[in-house]
C-alpha cells in the first residue's frame, strides 16, 4: 500500500515589498536554500522583465499568465538538476507583483 507524503504548511503574512512565490518539491529544497533561489530569481526578473516590457505592446491576461515566470521556473529546475539533486523536482513562480504596469528606469540625462 502506497503512502501519501505529509505536506508541509506555512502561513506567512505577505509584505508590501514581495515580489514573487516559490512552490516546489523537494527535489529543489534539498539542493538548493530559499536564500538562493531568492537571488537566482531576482537576478533573472533584474534581466528579464525591462526586455519583455520594451518588446511587447501586449500585457499578460490573467489566462495567459506573466511569459517570463514559466521560464523563471524552468531555468530554476535546470539549476537544481545541475547541483545534482536526486528527486523530482516540480516549480511553480508565482509573480506577485505587477511588472507590466512599473516604469522603466530612465536613462540619466546628460
Amino acid at each position: 500500500m502506497a503512502t501519501a507524503p505529509e505536506p508541509e504548511v506555512v502561513a506567512v503574512k505577505r509584505k508590501p515589498w514581495d515580489k514573487f512565490l516559490i512552490l516546489a518539491t523537494g527535489g529543489l529544497w534539498d539542493v538548493v536554500t530559499p536564500g538562493d533561489v531568492c537571488t537566482f530569481i531576482e537576478k533573472r526578473l533584474s534581466a528579464y522583465i525591462p526586455r519583455i516590457i520594451m518588446s511587447s505592446d501586449k500585457k499578460p491576461t490573467n489566462s495567459s499568465g506573466p511569459p517570463c515566470a514559466n521560464i523563471l521556473a524552468n531555468e530554476l529546475a535546470a539549476h537544481a538538476i545541475s547541483k545534482g539533486t536526486k528527486h523530482n523536482v516540480n516549480i511553480v513562480v508565482i509573480l506577485l507583483k505587477n511588472f507590466w504596469d512599473q516604469s522603466l528606469p530612465s536613462s540619466s540625462k546628460k
